[in-house]
């Protein structure tokens, strides 16, 4: 007797929660960057969502896989790479519909996928479900339409449109500051590297285009690079990340800067970047403890490290250390167990030597003398030779 394997449709509800209401658009305009748009329009109301953009809309045609791109859309599990993507953010996964579900009324859900691809063919896919047990119960519709009816004015393009909206959403009503919030930071450092390369992208909500600001509040403090190692496959890979960290200070307006924590990117935000006291040695001061310093760290200090091997390595699953929401890692990867590793044995010592210059007497009233000592030869005229800066 073969028993048969079935998806139930409750799956769409458990999948929608992977994502809140703060930051389904990260996943709904992370797929339109994915597919190559460079400009994305999103516009919400107490009636309905639109999410537009000038990508590279659906390939109706089937590949290698005997699949075409609505196909690959309503696969459950399985990613599908595009292959002419600009942008590595992962792969075509759950991102999309479990943001769709979340912003629809999951128990009477209907959105609708209207695009126009690479081949000047237009079409429109609506998905409909109320009350199915499984599934493959539930029966997408797509038919070919004429370009005229997918309300997009560039020559290709998608255009997602959320016709019964989320219960709850509509009684708590919508979150517009963390929105903007979340598109800022997760999509921040991204901007400016596509910036760089001369294809920026730009991000509107509701007729606002969203502004990106990298500048970091504070003192300059660490800058660089390491590269660690980590085992995939039996094979030792070498993993890259950049590091750029401010410190603090009480003179530092902080109002221009997006960031509130040093901040994890992989080509997107992954999270804030949270140290583990256990991982780090405060043995040799007696003013503080490791304790002490993962909250200084969290409190005083500001900035990126970004690792786009969080996003690129696969481990032998075939999957990356960012999860599924790619607003975490897996802690079981294992570029996710080196990077941390490395992290606290390099960041232990320099964040331990500067809080002692802070929190030790005598190191305190050692730099409050030399400040002292600064301000006053500031006033007269002495000459070079007659000053030495011991710092």
């Amino acid at each position: 007797m073969e028993i048969k394997i079935r998806t139930g449709n409750q799956i769409r509800a458990r999948l929608a929660t992977t994502v809140t209401f703060e930051n389904v658009f990260t996943e709904l305009v992370k797929n339109s960057l994915q597919n190559n748009a460079k400009n994305v329009y999103i516009n919400y109301n107490n009636s309905r969502v639109v999410v537009l953009d000038d990508g590279g809309g659906f390939d109706h045609l089937k590949d290698e896989t005997g699949l075409n791109e609505f196909d690959k859309y309503f696969v459950y599990g399985n990613s599908y790479s595009k292959k002419d993507k600009a942008l590595n953010l992962g792969e075509m996964g759950v991102g999309g519909k479990a943001a769709n579900d979340k912003l629809s009324n999951i128990k009477d859900t209907h959105w609708s996928i209207y695009t126009t691809n690479k081949h000047g063919k237009s079409f429109q896919m609506d998905f409909k479900s109320s009350n199915e047990n499984y599934l493959d119960e539930v029966k997408p519709v797509l038919k070919e339409i004429q370009k005229g009816q997918t309300g997009i004015n560039t020559p290709t393009g998608t255009r997602i449109v959320i016709h019964k909206l989320n219960k709850q959403l509509l009684a708590t009503g919508w979150p517009h500051k963390e929105i903007q919030k979340n598109l800022q930071l997760f999509f921040n450092m991204l901007f400016f590297q596509t910036e760089k390369q001369n294809r920026a992208f730009k991000l509107f909500v509701n007729g606002k285009e969203i502004q990106f600001n990298k500048s970091l509040p504070g003192d300059k403090w660490l800058e660089g690079k390491r590269i660690f190692t980590c085992k995939i496959n039996g094979k030792n890979i070498q993993v890259e990340y950049n590091y750029k960290l401010n410190h603090l200070s009480k003179t530092a307006s902080t109002e221009k800067s997006l960031l509130e924590y040093v901040d994890l990117v992989s080509y997107t935000r992954v999270r804030e970047v949270r140290l583990n006291p256990a991982y780090i040695d405060c043995s040799n001061y007696e003013h503080f403890n490791s304790v002490d310093a993962c909250d200084y760290w969290n409190r005083q200090i500001r900035g990126y490290i970004t690792c786009d091997g969080l996003s690129d390595i696969k481990d032998e699953n075939g999957m990356s250390a960012k999860d599924l929401t790619h607003h975490r890692l897996n802690p079981n990867h294992p570029v996710t167990k080196a990077f941390y590793d490395d992290l606290h044995k390099f960041i232990s010592k320099p964040l331990c030597l500067r809080i002692n210059d802070f929190t030790n007497p005598d190191k305190f009233a050692e730099k409050t003398l030399q400040h002292v000592s600064k301000l006053i030869y500031s006033g007269f005229n002495v000459p070079d030779q007659f000053i030495v800066d011991k710092e």
